[in-house]
């Protein structure tokens, strides 16, 4: 494809810059010519002969020319050939060599034939008359007109391949861009599905799924750690200030807890005022000090809302182990939270493994 396309520029390079198109398909060929495809290589050297032509080098021109007419005869591309053997005809006419000129203007004669024959619906009529003028009245007026022709004949083939292209890419646009609406409905579903709408935690739902299969996966020695939390009186919030209010207080809270957990942490909203948070890999010790650091993120500045000031506690209870299930840690955590409900709230109560809680 790289190849290609810079064969498709030479078209147009070789008259204004010859020596940038020698360079490339100089540097073009020994590649193609690994890759076998006859056809861009007879291409390539038909555009290099055609810049040594321009550059004045006119022996290395004509070796060049010669290869690539012998090889389109070969192939049957007669177009190829028509046009290596009109250079060749001017070549050997800048040259000087009357006979040499003569002899590529028969063979041009041959090619042009074939390629009549080939392509009967390109002006069959016009072809045959320029032939015969050229061979009758005037060699060097036919070859002009020829390759005035065979120019048409490339740009209309350029404007073919421009077409082709854009429509390719219109194409391709329009599917990348279905796919990029359709990942993006289904990134959007999965968000609500998955999505506390108010505080943007993950749902109960979510977190329960996910903490259970995380918990299935886990190594056995492994600690692990759930903390549930819920609002103090948050229902004396709503009663005195609003829903609006308490939605707001809801979403502060969502955003002070975030700022102390770890990547890997899952925090969600469980509940109406209930949060949950599981710390993956993580003993009582440190689950502790995370809890502690929420609680007093919470308690230690009053939810600005306006004008308004909104004093806010909330209480924790924890449990961990290496080996209980979903169901077991939560209703663990949920007793060492009813118990710090029991002990004057904004505190935190931690499940030891036997049952009992201790207060923080």
């Amino acid at each position: 494809m790289k190849h290609s396309v810079s064969i498709f520029t030479a078209d147009a390079d070789v008259f204004v810059a010859p020596e940038k198109v020698m360079f490339a398909m100089q540097n073009a060929l020994p590649e193609l010519e690994r890759i076998g495809y006859r056809y861009t290589i007879l291409q390539a050297k038909y555009y290099l002969g055609y810049a040594l032509l321009n550059l004045n080098e006119l022996d290395d021109a004509v070796g060049t020319l010669e290869q690539v007419y012998s090889g389109s005869i070969a192939l049957n591309d007669y177009l190829t050939a028509n046009k290596a053997v009109l250079l060749l005809a001017q070549l050997h006419e800048k040259q000087g060599d009357i006979v040499a000129a003569a002899q590529a203007y028969k063979q041009h004669i041959a090619a042009l034939n074939a390629y009549i024959d080939e392509y009967k619906q390109r002006s069959v009529a016009y072809y045959l008359a320029q032939a015969d003028f050229m061979e009758s009245e005037n060699k060097l007026a036919l070859l002009q007109s020829q390759n005035d022709l065979l120019q048409l004949e490339s740009k209309l083939q350029r404007d073919e391949k421009v077409r082709t292209g854009l429509i390719s890419v219109a194409l391709l646009t329009l599917l990348l861009l279905v796919i990029y609406v359709l990942n993006s409905k289904r990134v959007a579903l999965n968000r609500l599905a998955t999505t506390d709408f108010l505080t943007r935690l993950f749902n109960r739902r979510y977190f329960s799924e996910t903490v259970s299969r995380q918990l299935q996966n886990r190594r056995q020695q492994e600690q692990h750690s759930l903390v549930v939390f819920d609002i103090d009186l948050f229902k004396q919030i709503n009663d005195q200030y609003g829903h609006a209010t308490g939605d707001k207080v809801l979403q502060a809270i969502a955003q002070r807890c975030q700022q102390h957990i770890r990547k890997q942490d899952i925090l969600a909203r469980i509940g109406g005022e209930e949060f949950a948070l599981f710390l993956p890999g993580c003993d009582l010790q440190h689950a502790e000090h995370i809890a502690e650091l929420c609680r007093n993120s919470i308690a230690a500045t009053p939810v600005q809302l306006d004008k308004l000031q909104v004093t806010v506690s909330a209480s924790f209870g924890i449990a961990s182990s290496s080996s209980a299930d979903f169901d077991k840690l939560l209703q663990q955590a949920d007793a060492a939270l009813y118990r710090a409900k029991a002990a004057g709230r904004n505190c935190v109560e931690v499940a030891h493994s036997n049952g009992q809680a201790g207060d923080v």
